[in-house]
């Protein structure tokens, strides 16, 4: 039986939640509770955890793709429950892909750990990444706000600047 997965509310009060980062891959077995993906609204990097127990179906919401609370970001297979009717078979014409075979062990992402150190190192590893040549990366949500943040308190708060010149010679004499 398959099993959309939605974006939950996050209690933000932002529109777009940026989906940052896939942990778990399609054809992968998931656990509830197990984090599924990272997302970031204007104010914090959050985790998107399984409903279920069952296989990552399909990624609906690729990484860097802006979503709203309620989308359907994927969808996970899971076991029939006893008494419930039984999963209709996808149609014969319809393609079917072998799921990608997993990554080395080096390759995954580390799960272990708080949610404040797997951010940590997340961030060192993007800002170490980018070289002169890639050009200018987009703002993450919580970029923009400060940048938008920034320019109103520029244009609307009244700024002035103070210069004084003092002959310093006679202390560096005494010194």
């Amino acid at each position: 039986m398959q099993l959309p997965v939605t974006m939950p509310d996050l209690g933000t009060t932002v529109a777009e939640i940026l989906v940052s980062k896939w942990l778990a891959e399609v054809g992968e077995t998931v656990r509830r509770g197990q984090v599924l993906l990272e997302v970031e609204t204007d104010k914090a990097a959050l985790e998107v955890e399984a409903i279920a127990d069952g296989v990552l179906a399909e990624i609906r919401a690729p990484a860097g793709e802006e979503v709203v609370t309620g989308d359907v970001i994927a969808v996970l297979q899971v076991a029939a429950r006893p008494g419930a009717a039984p999963a209709q078979a996808p149609p014969a014409d319809a393609p079917s892909a072998p799921p990608p075979s997993a990554p080395a062990p080096s390759e995954r992402p580390r799960r272990g750990g708080s949610f404040f150190a797997r951010n940590r190192d997340r961030r060192r590893q993007e800002r170490a990444a980018p070289t002169l040549s890639d050009g200018p990366r987009p703002l993450s949500p919580n970029e923009r706000v400060v940048a938008r943040r920034m320019t109103e308190s520029k244009q609307n708060a009244p700024h002035f600047y103070l210069q004084t010149n003092v002959n310093a010679e006679p202390m560096a004499a005494r010194r």
